[in-house]
């Protein structure tokens, strides 16, 4: 095969993959993988690192070959190596979005601005529909919002996205702005969030402007405000937001809205705006799951065109709550010490960077993750899951036994009592049949060392916060 050939040969062998792996999956693992060779009937492909290795010899490879066999019966093996040049470069997939518009035309982002206002702002690039990782929690929200993005005005209308803190709902909303003007470059788009569409209203009408502000708001083909939950008491806003709603909605125009919590349960809302958001289109996010995690942390690492080692990545979708904020808050952090140490952390140095990331905020009640405070796991979870990871019953981790291979998993229970359910060191002792506290905090105190350098017990570790979560 020549070049042209090879190259047209792996993209029949990703359209063929496409259906059979889920999205975010397949643009995560495949999207810098490319094909280098065909020779005696072996298919080379090259990945960016050792950690796209392993997986997609672990995870994918009997697909690939199975594919790749079945398209061409040439083929005997696919082998997979490294090639490091490819960190950072534009994803090689035959069936990426088209990055043009409609009309052809370079799609301007428009000014917040559109009539006269106190503050000038614009959409922000980065946050693009083709940027957003999707996972099973977050699918629902993604396809309506590429379906309002299609058809403005015409498909889910209002579409209300709520979620947890930190889970995406902003790059959502952003991306359907940016999408609909790269499609439809003429069309009005506004983004502000509901206290600035609360402060610009105070202040027109304090300016005794109010007609300008109706003239703004009423004049757009698409009105995005984010957090509407803090318009709950605010009586004139919510009046002048029923109004702009109803000519908006006339008309015509798409609105979309995004909120932590479900119209229903936001307290001092009118109830006729209340039915107003219900009647569209109601779409929840909710927490990354470990893959979706995984699959944001390697995606910022190409971003920033940065390797991570596979522990690190793991330790970081391990250790961190279900905040994506928080999750590229602590990733950001372990590639500034990169930046500037010049080197590669290591365990101990990941587990320093991370403990001065996830320093619980003061009102927090001793929690470094929101995620925390709604877990419904109890001891007996913990108690049941580590005894498993180590082979053991649970009863052997209340025992008396003193042995390396039971003592070990007892102390790395008594450390997520401690980590995941804030269980103070009397209450872990008395979980373990009367134990002092001060016995307690030695095995806390002992796992938190061991973890930090002990490469086997950091991946026993690994695998039971990833069971817990």
């Amino acid at each position: 095969m020549d070049d042209r050939e090879l190259k047209e040969f792996w993209h029949s062998i990703l359209r063929a993959l496409q259906p059979l792996i889920k999205r975010a999956e397949f643009l995560t693992w495949f999207g810098n993988t490319t094909v280098q060779n065909f020779e005696d009937g072996v298919l080379l492909l090259a990945v960016p690192t050792m950690f796209y290795q392993s997986w997609i010899n672990t995870k994918y490879m009997p697909l690939i070959v199975s594919e790749a066999k079945r398209l061409n019966a040439d083929v005997k093996a696919v082998k997979v190596i490294v090639d490091s040049t490819l960190v950072g470069q534009k994803k090689d997939l035959a069936l990426s979005a088209q990055t043009a518009t409609q009309d052809g035309r370079k799609p301007q982002f428009m000014k917040k601005e559109i009539v006269e206002s106190g503050e000038t702002s614009s959409l922000n690039p980065r946050y693009t529909l083709e940027s957003f990782v999707v996972g099973q929690e977050n699918q629902l929200a993604f396809a309506a919002a590429k379906a309002v993005s299609s058809n403005p005005g015409q498909a889910y209308n209002p579409l209300f996205i709520y979620g947890g803190v930190g889970l995406g709902k902003t790059h959502l909303l952003q991306s359907i702005g940016s999408e609909i003007l790269r499609k439809f470059p003429r069309k009005k788009v506004y983004y502000s969030t509901s206290e600035e569409f609360t402060n610009e209203y105070i202040s027109m009408v304090q300016r005794k402007r109010a007609s300008s502000f109706k003239e703004k708001y009423r004049n757009l083909d698409i009105l995005i405000v984010d957090d509407v939950q803090f318009w709950g008491g605010k009586e004139q806003t919510q009046i002048e937001f029923f109004h702009t709603f109803n000519s908006l909605y006339e008309a015509g125009k798409q609105i979309i809205l995004s909120s932590d919590r479900p119209p229903r349960e936001i307290s001092n809302l009118e109830q006729r705006l209340r039915s107003r958001f219900e009647m569209g289109m109601l779409v929840d996010i909710q927490p990354p799951l470990y893959e979706t995690k995984l699959a944001i942390l390697l995606t910022k690492c190409q971003e920033k065109g940065h390797l991570l080692s596979q522990d690190i990545l793991e330790y970081i979708a391990n250790n961190t709550g279900n905040n994506v904020r928080e999750l590229v808050g602590v990733l950001t952090s372990m590639l500034a010490y990169i930046d500037l140490q010049g080197k590669m952390p290591n365990l101990e140095d990941v587990a320093k960077i991370f403990d001065r990331s996830m320093k619980p905020e003061k009102g927090a009640s001793g929690s470094s993750s929101l995620a925390r405070q709604s877990r419904t796991l109890n001891e007996n979870d913990i108690l049941t899951i580590t005894a498993e990871e180590f082979n053991l019953a649970p009863n052997d981790l209340l025992s008396e036994v003193r042995k390396r291979e039971i003592l070990v998993p007892r102390q790395m229970a008594m450390y997520f009592l401690r980590e995941e359910l804030q269980f103070s060191f009397e209450r872990i002792g008395e979980v373990f049949g009367g134990k002092n506290h001060t016995t307690v905090m030695h095995a806390c105190q002992k796992i938190s060392d061991q973890i930090k350098r002990d490469k086997i017990l950091v991946k026993h570790y690994n695998a039971i916060k990833r069971s817990l979560n």
